[in-house]
């Protein structure tokens, strides 16, 4: 399989920042870079451009609506 360029996105890195425009060059289930701005940032050579269309781009999530600080649950 050859990389994926994940451009014209909104990137949720999950680190607490607000998302940001840029790029993302995924290689099998790596992330390679990751680039803040608009327009061409990554090298382009042999990957799969993904135009976002402006979207959000973030993490792989297992259940993306668990509230996993709630005290409700315990062990």
């Amino acid at each position: 399989m050859r990389p994926q360029l994940f451009s014209n996105v909104q990137i949720f890195d999950g680190e607490g920042t607000d998302p940001y425009p840029g790029e993302v060059l995924v290689e099998g289930n790596r992330i390679r870079a990751v680039a803040r701005g608009t327009g061409p940032l990554l090298a382009r050579d042999g990957a799969e451009e993904i135009d976002g269309g402006g979207n959000t781009l973030m993490p792989g999530l297992t259940e993306g609506h668990a509230h996993v600080t709630s005290p409700t649950w315990r062990s």
